[in-house]
């Protein structure tokens, strides 16, 4: 059967005029409307060259006989083209034709029904760069997934507008965001509006730059405040027009917060948070300068530092360090240095102050001072301070006169500070054993009897009467509970216990005022047999008013009991003091106690 003859005159004339090899079909359907033949009704010069055949011999040809020559399986495309004709829709498919070994994009529409034309574009140029970009795809992912690096694709849209489209797995992973949360969102949508506008800031600078850029920020993510560092590099499309942004990053809050710890540490003092010597020494050269001026120096020196830390030990004199630091932070302005010298000692430096605002804040430091306590110690400061109103006294100079200041102050102070840090001390003392007052005052009355009687002058009975009252003040750091205990003390306490001749001998030893006696207070459980401790001193070489304070002990811990140990009655003290001497107390010494207990007791009789 021959093919009706296309009556389209335009199309006709269209054929030959297409680049592109077009051919125009009749399609003989069969049962249910399925295309059973397919006649050539008209081709253009460029299909008769594609298929290497004559017009003439093309037209009124079956397809079957013509198609073979430029594909091998033309049953699935070319009857799909063929549905065309009774469907009227325009069909677009992609052929591989392997004896031609090339690439056609084939469409096929209907003018009217039962005919279909299909037009061939070669697409083999299209199909190789399609398979080097999915090859490059490919590599982009394997580079993509597996860096060790967060990475994301930002699609620009325009010049502010940025739009995300993609995010690796370690980008997943660091900052919470799958890639549903990603794809297709603004940084605004993303990460909020004023985050988002900053993160966007960066990407337009991208932009502009027209090459990579490296950062460093600070985002707020699902898992909390993180620091990034961060690179953008531009992506150029066509026509050298930058499509996109590729961003990596590395999260590297870890290594940022060590080094903020390092710098820290660098510039601080770890025990109470002020500033180092090392920061100072370089501030006060940066504030040597005219716009600073009048500027002023603090030097502080802490009272009592040692005394706490042999009664209370370092733990407490810490605790008293960082308090003294409080207070001059508290003390002093926003603007001001204050830093930890070394020590017990402290400097504040104070731009734009001059000598009356200066006195002011020192006022102020001993002011808060007043009302401070650590464990019952009063914490005392003394202060010294320099003024300069001309950067030609430099820095190391006025340092200088504010340290000869505070030594000046603190000669007038030291007396009356330790005194008032030792007689804390004793109360504490009181309230925690029994060393109370009306044990020491005993023991003094006992004492005194005894050294005039032996004709002791009068600076040593003085010496004698501050070594009672401070004889047992190494108890201090004892715990209470084994002090105030109503029964024998164990082996462990009984092993602490003998260690507070030794921490009286410290604490003592550490004020001036007082280390006058410090070694009698290391002697007075000594023994005249050298079983005593702590040394095992004997005889004479167990210094004397320590064994006077030995003999005053006994007799008020008899005489005025304890609550694991009866009083017992002056012929028992007697008889005990008799059995004793020479071995536990100097006899002679005993000797001239029981004189005066004697005395004593006869006028009991009278």
């Amino acid at each position: 059967m021959r093919p009706e003859k296309a009556t389209n005159s335009c199309l006709c004339s269209l054929l030959n005029m297409l680049p592109e090899p077009f051919a125009y079909h009749q399609v003989m359907f069969g049962i249910d409307n399925n295309p059973e033949e397919i006649i050539f009704v008209d081709i253009n010069s460029a299909f008769a060259e594609l298929v290497t055949m004559p017009k003439e011999k093309i037209i009124g040809s079956k397809a079957g006989d013509i198609y073979p020559a430029i594909a091998e399986d033309i049953s699935t495309w070319l009857y799909t083209s063929g549905k065309t004709a009774l469907s009227g829709q325009i069909i677009r498919t992609e052929h591989y034709f392997k004896p031609l070994d090339s690439w056609y994009e084939i469409t096929a529409y209907s003018d009217k029904q039962g005919y279909f034309a299909i037009l061939f574009r070669g697409i083999s140029e299209k199909k190789k760069m399609e398979l080097l970009l999915n090859r490059k795809f490919k590599e982009y992912e394997t580079v993509f997934q597996g860096t060790q690096s967060a990475m994301f694709l930002v699609e620009v849209i325009d010049d502010y507008t940025f739009r995300y489209v993609r995010n690796n797995r370690v980008q997943q992973q660091l900052t919470g965001f799958s890639q549903e949360d990603f794809l297709g969102k603004t940084p605004r949508d993303l990460m909020g509006a004023e985050q988002g506008e900053r993160i966007a800031s960066r990407y337009h600078q991208c932009l502009k730059a027209g090459k990579s850029i490296t950062y460093e920020e600070t985002l707020y993510l699902p898992g909390g405040k993180r620091i990034w560092h961060t690179t953008l590099t531009p992506f150029y499309g066509e026509n050298h027009k930058i499509t996109h942004i590729i961003g990596s990053g590395e999260d590297i809050t870890e290594r940022r917060l060590a080094e903020e710890k390092i710098r820290y540490l660098s510039f601080h003092d770890p025990l109470t948070g002020l500033y180092n010597r090392n920061y100072l020494e370089e501030e006060m050269q940066r504030l040597n300068s005219e716009r600073q001026l009048p500027m002023s120096i603090i030097m502080v020196d802490l009272n009592g530092l040692k005394l706490v830390n042999d009664t209370y030990g370092h733990h407490n004199g810490d605790k008293l360090l960082q308090y003294a630091a409080y207070i001059l932070r508290t003390s002093c302005r926003n603007e001001d240095v204050i830093t930890r010298w070394g020590g017990d000692e402290f400097v504040i430096i104070l731009p734009q102050t001059d000598e009356r605002e200066v006195n002011t804040i020192v006022r102020r430091i001993k002011d808060n001072c007043r009302e401070a306590y650590v464990e019952s110690i009063p914490i005392s400061m003394a202060l010294g301070f320099s003024t300069t109103h001309s950067i030609a006294t430099g820095p190391a100079e006025i340092l200088k006169e504010a340290e000869d200041d505070m030594y000046k102050q603190k000669l007038a102070e030291s007396k009356s500070a330790r005194s008032a840090v030792l007689n804390a001390l004793i109360k504490t003392l009181g309230t925690k054993s029994y060393e109370t007052e009306k044990h020491t005052l005993g023991m003094q009355k006992i004492a005194g009897r005894i050294g005039k009687k032996i004709n002791l002058p009068d600076s040593e009975l003085t010496r004698l009467e501050i070594l009672i009252t401070l004889h047992d003040i190494g108890k201090i750091n004892m715990p209470e509970e084994m002090l105030t205990k109503n029964g024998p003390l164990t082996k462990d306490e009984w092993q602490l216990m003998k260690e507070h001749p030794e921490i009286g001998y410290r604490i003592t030893l550490a004020t001036e005022e007082f280390s006058h006696v410090s070694t009698e207070i290391l002697s007075h459980h000594e023994r005249w047999d050298g079983s005593g401790y702590p040394q095992g001193l004997e005889k004479e070489s167990i210094p004397l008013l320590a064994r006077i304070t030995a003999i005053a002990d006994a007799f008020e811990v008899m005489n005025n009991g304890r609550p694991y140990k009866k009083e017992l009655p002056l012929e028992e003290i007697i008889t005990e003091f008799k059995k004793c001497s020479g071995t536990q107390f100097d006899p002679v010494l005993t000797d001239t106690f029981l004189s005066v207990m004697q005395k004593r007791q006869n006028r009991k009789k009278h």
